[in-house]
């Protein structure tokens, strides 16, 4: 279709571009055909890395310290629980020791320093300190051991007596241990 106007030309070419690229398109064939003649620049791996050096580097660092921060907070949370089961154990060490104290030298049996009250601070310890690292669990479960045996039997500066302070020492020695060793 030749018309001797040039707009009637330029719509009829269009319109023919158009319908050859949507007739391409159907059957599956690209408007531009790439051959390696037109592709003569490759791109190597090299040159993709120098170009994106940078990027590359930023994710490494994310990454690291990404890996370096819950290594951190692990870190800080396990030594946190030492701490507060370790304090938990010392005070039930005190609070056995005072009934202890009470016991012997007051000779409140009945009371403040009755050895059964005893039993709940000992069972305190065994329990709490079987999480503890280092030898603490070790030395709470000689401290019941020792309680076990000798706690109806204490009295002044006697071998009973003896044995329950030299296991209340050994276990606060521990944990002092344990304490002194955390981050």
């Amino acid at each position: 279709m030749a018309y001797e106007t040039g707009i009637a030309y330029e719509v009829d070419y269009e319109i023919d571009y158009e319908i050859n690229s949507e007739i391409n398109c159907l059957q599956g064939r690209s408007q531009y055909q790439y051959t390696e003649s037109s592709m003569t620049k490759k791109i190597r791996i090299t040159e993709q890395i120098q170009r994106n050096a940078v990027a590359l580097i930023s994710l490494v660092i994310a990454i690291t310290s990404l890996g370096y921060n819950t290594w951190r907070n692990e870190a800080s949370e396990y030594n946190r629980n030492q701490r507060l089961i370790s304090i938990e154990v010392l005070r039930n060490l005190g609070e056995l020791q005072q009934v202890v104290f009470h016991n012997v030298w007051e000779m409140d049996a009945s009371d403040r320093g009755n050895p059964r009250t005893g039993w709940v601070h000992v069972l305190a310890i065994k329990d709490l300190a079987q999480i503890l690292d280092g030898d603490v669990p070790a030395s709470a479960t000689e401290l019941w051991q020792v309680w076990s045996k000798d706690w109806d039997e204490i009295g002044p500066e006697n071998d009973p007596y003896k044995r329950v302070t030299g296991a209340l020492d050994k276990v606060r020695n521990d944990t002092h241990a344990l304490l002194q060793g955390l981050d």
